[in-house]
């Protein structure tokens, strides 16, 4: 009788304990979801996936970097200059400053968002012979 006592004692323990780590699996859960969506709103094109939730349930950092739902590392050249565009919009504005942007291939992207800071393109031209600077 004793020996069941003690069994039920630790097994409503146990359960108690089982609870305690549902409450902080929840809570972890949705704080990861609100630093998600938090950094996420500073953009307008790329998206931030910060954490990955894994089979076991088991939640890692990932931080991937993703413009339409593709990660933007496998995105065409027009999609790699958007993110990068939005992500130095971004991160100007977080931290209040404004620096040259280069933009290099410009003739490879018929979109190219508005850009906070002064831009420079680089592109290539069949009919210049010698490099030439246009200032518009």
């Amino acid at each position: 009788k004793e020996l069941q006592r003690e069994w039920d004692a630790i097994l409503e323990e146990s359960l108690a304990l089982e609870k305690k780590k549902y409450d902080c699996e929840q809570y972890v859960s949705l704080f990861m979801a609100c630093v998600q969506d938090s950094v996420n709103n500073k953009f307008n094109h790329v998206r931030f996936d910060l954490f990955e939730k894994q089979v076991n349930g088991a939640i890692v950092d990932a931080c991937v970097c993703t413009y339409k739902g593709v990660p933007v590392n496998t995105v065409n050249t027009g999609g790699r200059l958007i993110a990068g565009i939005d992500i130095i919009n971004a991160l100007s504005k977080h931290y209040g400053y404004s620096i040259p942007v280069f933009i290099d291939n410009k003739e490879s992207s018929v979109y190219i968002p508005e850009c906070n800071s002064q831009v420079i393109t680089l592109s290539v031209s069949e009919n210049d012979k010698e490099m030439r600077i246009v200032n518009n």
